[in-house]
């Protein structure tokens, strides 16, 4: 497996999981008669920006000449939007006006201003540790009291938590909103950590058959900590705060197949009122792994079957990463939708836009072609995703959708 190739599909795999939401499963259904023409809008900082609109690829002009950012153009059902970013990397869009009519994708977003926290912890229980949590960063600290400094804050609001465990990470015992609803734009000093606030954990029974689960917190404001996991084939508590929950905060679950990590099962609950067990099954759920073959830029083995349990199926996403002399990547994001029943899929060839530079294109030859294949089930339109770029900040950060209840499936990297 390439590494690279192994980190991108972590990559889009953890996109996914921050971006998409949903409940319920049967496969995907057939594209209904035309639909009138509406209006696709695109803001981007592409260098080239093609798309087809039912007529054939063509190249796309800005709305306006004082505003380059942003384009528009009119589509009756299926449509495609290809943007060459300014490294050269194409992403693919392959949608359907009922699903998606607005994409953003920045390529070089403004660099993120850090800010920080410094202040004091006290009144832990002897011996125990504690471990503050921002939307960036989490961090040990032992001994009480005991000063931290420096500690990074993303932009935007967040929420300060800390959680007191014990030296061997084995008991967690003790939760702690530090400050909600936190500035994460502005540096603030003398934050008092007092765990004589904190409050005992309240447990939900919970099992994990075929895969490990991860479970943890999820605020409103996007800040996240794990606070447990089950091995596959075993169950125990799952931990929530017992106090200081607001509407909006999320019990989140991940569940990882024994695959890799390629097969993941992610869920949020109302974390104020949890059902009185969670199970989380991945019985009859395998990798999904089409093939792909370079000279036709083709991938075949499309399906969209899934157990009865799982959320109903909304698309693919078919990654192709090329390495080696031409250097070419492409990502294509293609939806059930778009797809209809089809089985197989072929990149399309976009020799003929004006503007295009023949070492952008999916080479049909050499090299060696590294190859990650992601599906997720789930109910959430599409446009929820696409409306946000897929980067380090959002990745990380969490977006807390409640009625999450995603299915990720991916194939291994294949070396051709």
């Amino acid at each position: 497996m390439g590494r690279s190739a192994k980190r991108l599909l972590g990559v889009l795999a953890g996109a996914l999981i921050a971006l998409l939401s949903a409940s319920g499963c049967s496969g995907g259904k057939e594209s209904g008669p035309a639909t009138p023409p509406v209006t696709v809008t695109i803001t981007t900082d592409a260098q080239l920006v093609a798309v087809d609109d039912g007529t054939g690829w063509r190249r796309l002009a800005p709305a306006s000449p004082s505003d380059g950012a942003v384009y528009t153009f009119e589509a009756a059902g299926r449509y495609g939007v290809a943007l060459v970013a300014p490294d050269a990397q194409v992403r693919l869009y392959q949608l359907t006006t009922g699903e998606v009519t607005s994409i953003r994708r920045v390529f070089e977003p403004p660099a993120l201003t850090y800010a920080f926290l410094s202040g004091t912890v006290s009144n832990l229980a002897p011996p125990y540790y504690s471990m503050l949590v921002t939307n960036q960063v989490n961090s040990s600290t032992s001994g009480s009291p005991r000063t931290f400094s420096n500690f990074p804050m993303l932009p935007g609001t967040l929420d300060f938590m800390g959680v007191e465990f014990s030296p061997d990470f084995s008991t967690r015992s003790r939760f702690l909103f530090i400050r909600r609803d936190l500035s994460g734009d502005t540096s603030l000093g003398g934050v008092e950590a007092d765990f004589a606030g904190a409050a005992p954990f309240a447990t939900v029974p919970a099992t994990a058959v075929g895969g490990r689960l991860a479970s943890g917190l999820l605020t409103r404001n996007g800040t996240r900590v794990q606070l447990g996991e089950l091995d596959a084939g075993t169950a125990g508590p799952l931990l929530l705060p017992s106090a200081g929950l607001l509407a909006g905060d999320q019990l989140w679950l991940q569940g990882s197949l024994t695959d890799g990590g390629h097969t993941q099962w992610h869920k949020n609950l109302d974390a104020r009122a949890p059902p009185a067990e969670v199970t989380m099954d991945f019985t009859g759920i395998t990798r999904y792994a089409p093939t792909f073959a370079q000279a036709t830029r083709s991938f075949t083995g499309l399906a969209y079957a899934a157990p009865a349990r799982c959320p109903p199926f909304v698309g693919d996403l078919l990654v192709a990463a090329h390495q080696g002399t031409p250097y070419a990547i492409w990502y294509a994001w293609v939806s059930k939708e778009w797809l209809g029943s089809a089985t197989s899929y072929a990149l399309p060839d976009l020799s003929g836009v004006a503007g295009w530079n023949a070492a952008w294109t999916f080479p049909a030859a050499g090299g060696s072609v590294n190859l990650a294949t992601l599906r997720w089930l789930s109910t959430t339109p599409l446009q929820h995703f696409l409306e946000r770029d897929v980067d380090f900040y959002e990745v990380n950060r969490g977006v807390p959708v409640p009625g999450l209840d995603l299915l990720i499936s991916g194939a291994d990297d294949i070396d051709i």
